[in-house]
């Protein structure tokens, strides 16, 4: 099974999310996601959240939506994504692709890193997108398909890791990442695909608009 997420964040063009969109994917809108999804006419599967950031207009309409809505209290110890990711666990999906959980406020983006660390092994894939990044988890093999101004970084997440990179301007073979270093950011794919080999450890492989 497969999702969209869409949270109150940074979520790209309308025109772009589309582009991820397919008959097979339900589209579950967390808090203020739900916003973008209406002003949109995308077709919404299920929102949560505890809707306190939500427009005035959606909150008086809460009761009235043809899709299952479920409300968190306020006072909570987890957040509106957490929960929305623990739901996805529960109903089934393997395949997230998460939009609108990055953006200015850098403590919603780093711990929605770290969620995407933490249900790793829980999901079939994880995409995190949004206006200027896609961001993935690798911890064995990953294939990334060339585009037209972005840069590609690798990031340790957990463990040592070591990478293999090929396909790109700066290749590396059997590097170890580690804390502190930045030679695996910002490199350029020149082939069609860059090819990234891990062992011993997880990496976020992030493609960026330059």
């Amino acid at each position: 099974m497969k999702a969209l997420l869409l949270a109150g964040g940074d979520i790209p063009s309308i025109h772009k999310i589309r582009e991820y969109l397919d008959d097979e994917r339900d589209i579950i809108c967390i808090d203020s996601g739900l916003d973008y999804a209406l002003k949109y006419g995308l077709e919404v599967s299920h929102a949560l959240g505890d809707f306190d950031s939500v427009s005035d207009k959606t909150r008086a309409r809460l009761d009235s939506f043809n899709f299952k809505i479920t409300r968190f209290n306020e006072d909570k110890d987890k957040t509106d994504s957490h929960l929305a990711l623990e739901y996805c666990l529960e109903k089934g999906y393997t395949d997230l692709i998460i939009s609108g959980i990055t953006g200015s406020r850098l403590d919603q983006t780093l711990n929605s890193l770290e969620l995407m660390i933490y249900f790793y092994e829980d999901f079939n894939s994880i995409l995190i997108l949004d206006s200027h990044n896609e961001v993935y988890l690798c911890k064995d093999k990953l294939k990334i398909a060339k585009k037209p101004s972005y840069a590609l970084s690798i990031i340790r997440a957990t463990g040592a890791p070591i990478i293999s990179l090929s396909g790109v301007r700066w290749p590396l073979k059997n590097h170890p990442i580690k804390i502190g270093q930045s030679i695996t950011v910002s490199n350029q794919i020149i082939e069609d695909y860059a090819r990234i080999d891990v062992t011993n450890g997880l990496v976020f492989v992030i493609l960026s608009k330059t």
